[in-house]
């Protein structure tokens, strides 16, 4: 009896799931820093670099068994990652500078300085990289085990005719190490730290890409559920859909909100709702799934719906980033 209730369940869970698909759509995200209309050309430094001469970095280093060039390395990736993300969205052009110190004494901007870099590479802008830290868990001794590394990097930028800091952000990210060799013989402790250097570089490379989308709007993978069960004609919308066949898969959902079986509007509503965001007319979407959510009770609808608003907010965002400079 056991036995047959749990495969009764077992039934039950996969027809459910066995009515749901999913797939990834892409989306244009606005970026998180708006950047001043006039700007063309943004100068980068890496800052990283002073602090890394110090002394004081140098005996951290050897305290806590941490490659004394591990930082920098990654710090430079870091750097090479954000010009090449600026430079591909072809809203900016970057450039890398190298170091220079942009502080006074107090900690305070030494806008003499940062105008003076612009004005020497033609910029409006200058972002710099003033910290950058990795943590990997493994010191002078290689661990066994799986293990993951952090980078962290905090940049600010500064526009100069404004003598303005638009911003200062934080970016994290993380890299999986996969197992360490638990021996410590000497070649498995070289082999281990090559592996490492490389992966700290990974992880600055990661950093940088991702902090280049605080800066410039960037295209993503986002991934979105839609029904496939409840008839043979939601049967036939997931080949179209799959397929990016928006305009028939739209053609076929609209007949069938239609039908005099309100299962079948309301699934048919919400595959709406996401054939039109796909389509970019995110007023249709909202309007589709409101109707699945609010008028037939579809529990994933009014999970949608907060998604689809905050998208509607972003596209107003990414509108003023896109739009260019009134001349």
């Amino acid at each position: 009896m056991r036995y047959s209730t749990l495969l009764l369940l077992a039934i039950l869970f996969s027809l459910f799931y066995s009515c749901k698909s999913s797939l990834n759509i892409s989306i244009l995200r606005p970026a998180s820093v708006d950047i001043p209309k006039n700007v063309k050309k943004m100068v980068v430094l890496n800052n990283t670099l002073l602090r890394n001469k110090t002394s004081n970095a140098v005996v951290e280093g050897i305290l806590t068994g941490e490659q004394l060039y591990g930082d920098k390395n990654a710090s430079l990736a870091c750097v090479n990652a954000l010009v090449r993300g600026i430079n591909n969205s072809k809203m900016y052009t970057a450039t890398y500078r190298g170091e220079k110190e942009v502080l006074n004494f107090d900690n305070s901007v030494n806008w003499d300085a940062v105008k003076e870099i612009c004005d020497k590479e033609n910029a409006e802008l200058l972002v710099s990289l003033d910290f950058f830290d990795t943590n990997s868990g493994l010191g002078a001794k290689v661990l066994g085990g799986v293990n993951q590394v952090a980078g962290t990097a905090h940049f600010s930028i500064y526009f100069p005719i404004e003598q303005l800091l638009i911003s200062d952000f934080v970016v994290t990210d993380y890299k999986a190490t996969g197992a360490a060799s638990p021996s410590l013989h000497p070649l498995a402790v070289i082999n281990d730290a090559v592996v490492k250097s490389e992966l700290l570089v990974a992880v600055g490379e990661t950093v940088g890409a991702k902090a280049s989308s605080e800066i410039v709007p960037t295209w993503i993978w986002v991934n979105r559920m839609f029904y496939i069960g409840g008839g043979r004609e939601l049967r036939f919308t997931k080949h179209l859909i799959r397929n990016g066949n928006w305009d028939m898969a739209e053609q076929k959902l609209m007949e069938l909100t239609g039908s005099i079986k309100d299962r079948k509007v309301r699934k048919a509503n919400y595959n709406l709702a996401m054939v039109k965001e796909a389509q970019g007319d995110l007023e249709s979407a909202i309007k589709y799934a409101e109707t699945a959510a609010f008028t037939f009770n579809d529990k994933h609808a009014a999970a949608y719906l907060p998604i689809l608003k905050m998208r509607q907010n972003d596209e107003a965002r990414l509108a003023h980033q896109l739009q260019p400079e009134n001349k």
